[in-house]
This record gives C-alpha cells, structure tokens and sequence, in this order.
C-alpha cells in the first residue's frame, strides 16, 4: 500500500514539472508584450532593412527564433486585454526597439 501511494505520489510530482504552466502574466516563458509590429524569423530573413537595424542593435539575426517585436511595451496590468494597436508577445529578450525569442500570446 505504502508503494502505491509512494509511486501515485512520484507520477503526480513528475507530471507537475513536466507541465507548461503559465505565469502570472500569461506567458510560459518571457514577458509578456504589447509590440506595434511583429515578424516571424521568415519574414525578416526578407527584409534587409529591418536585418541591418537589428545588427545595428548588436542583434546576431542568425540566431533568431520564432518572432521578432518591434516598439514594444511590457505589459504589467493583470486586467489588461490586449493589444489595441500591435500584437501580443511573449519574448525572453525585452527591448523597446527590437523584442527577440517571441511566440505569439495565446
């Protein structure tokens, strides 16, 4: 009996590790930002202004991941709904000019 529960215990526990759960601010990783604009590592992979900007920023463009925000703001209010004028991110490396590590907010 003792050994049932012990091993019910351990699975629940590895189960709750192995789970993505969502912070406070709704993002599993990163912060959560409201950017004006946001561009998938494809699309900048196309836009060589855009490239030159980022390098200018000291940005290594071959080491991007999924998206890539521009003008963007941390959002900090539990309440808050979304974006009014750009896309909800959640990026792991916050700047107001250029956000990287971006997947869309769900």
């Amino acid at each position: 009996m003792q050994f049932k529960i012990a091993l019910v215990t351990a699975a629940i526990a590895t189960l709750a590790v192995a789970a993505t759960t969502p912070r406070a601010n709704g993002c599993s990783t990163g912060l959560r930002l409201c950017c004006e604009h946001a561009q998938s590592v494809a699309e900048v992979a196309k836009d060589p202004e855009l490239i030159a900007q980022l390098k200018h920023f000291g940005i290594n463009t071959k080491d991007l991941t999924g998206f890539v925000g521009v003008f963007c703001a941390q959002v900090t209010d539990p309440e808050f709904t979304g974006c009014y004028y750009g896309r909800d991110l959640c990026c792991t490396n916050y700047s107001t000019a250029f956000s990287t590590g971006c997947t869309l907010y769900q």
